[in-house]
């Protein structure tokens, strides 16, 4: 199987699960963090303040936020994606002695039911 090589602002988008916002005055000044669960439950945190509190636009510093936010999850993406392509990723473990199998190990093999075998095991069950 052939792994897709770009990670997409779709890709960002469905990933971005969660989104809370919080605002609260610290130092006579408002604050705002911003909190987005990710599809793998990680957590992505950014906030924003000002200088004048009459200045502060809450719906303002939000989209502040998940913009720093997307980045990141953009970031994140693509390492977990530069991570697959590697050609040492592991893919599974072996059925019967739970070795990593990397995805350039040639000595592993699918049994009759479909689970990985690392040959060394599949020698001892002879």
């Amino acid at each position: 199987m052939k792994l897709n090589n770009t990670v997409t602002i779709e890709d960002v988008k469905r990933n971005m699960q969660e989104v809370e916002v919080v605002t609260i005055t610290m130092h006579n000044k408002p604050f705002t963090l911003v909190q987005v669960k990710l599809e793998n439950g990680f957590t992505v945190r950014e906030t924003t303040t000002c200088v004048d509190p009459a200045n502060y636009d809450e719906e303002i510093g939000k989209q502040v936020c998940l913009k720093k936010i997307e980045d990141k999850v953009w970031l994140l993406l693509g390492y977990e994606l530069q991570s697959k392509l590697d050609e040492k990723t592991p893919f599974d473990k072996c059925e019967s002695c739970g070795k990593i199998i990397y995805c350039d190990d040639d000595d592993y093999h699918s049994d009759d039911e479909g689970c990985y075998v690392c040959f060394d095991c599949c020698k001892s069950e002879e």
